[in-house]
């Protein structure tokens, strides 16, 4: 389906393929998107020191989650889509996975007949202009209370109050 719509999940190679940003429609840092870099982010400790480091960055799939409010669609008052990072993290390195507050409780999930746990990083959250997205597949969608307890979840951590003894 390449109807563009909150849930979709896109594959991060898929989005990046042919996308220009160098307009205002647009608000990614290509060079910051590099795969070992997002691994490291969602690893629990030091990624280049790690024995296995080869075959997770191989068998990890970053993705991007279209979080969108459902009533900006309705009431056609979007400008681009929102998309926050996440991946298809391999059921074999569930321990090595990141248990910090920005990421997204992990979801057990099967993808191409491999169990895999999907999960989302609050510090990487994207608008694309919808050109970026309208001739791409979405490889899964999710559930209409998966993507409302993300949008929740992400909408909840960038409200924190943060450090407010100044």
């Amino acid at each position: 389906d390449k109807n563009i719509q909150p849930g979709n999940i896109y594959k991060l190679t898929d989005v990046l393929s042919g996308i220009k940003c160098h307009r205002k429609d647009c608000y990614i840092n290509i060079n910051k998107l590099k795969k070992q870099a997002i691994i490291a982010s969602f690893f629990s400790g030091e990624l280049r020191a790690y024995g296995n480091k080869s075959d997770l960055l191989r068998k990890t799939i970053p993705i991007f989650l279209e979080i969108t409010p459902e009533c900006d669609y309705a009431q056609k008052k979007w400008k681009s889509s929102r998309l926050v990072l996440g991946v298809l993290w391999p059921e074999t390195y569930l321990s090595q996975l990141n248990k910090g507050d920005y990421i997204y409780k992990p979801l057990q999930i099967k993808y191409k007949n491999t169990v895999y746990f999907l999960t989302f990083n609050a510090h990487y959250l994207f608008n694309v202009a919808f050109s970026a997205l309208e001739s791409k597949s979405s490889i899964l969608k999710s559930r209409k209370e998966l993507l409302v307890d993300i949008q929740q979840w992400f909408a909840g951590h960038i409200s924190r109050p943060g450090k407010t003894e100044f």
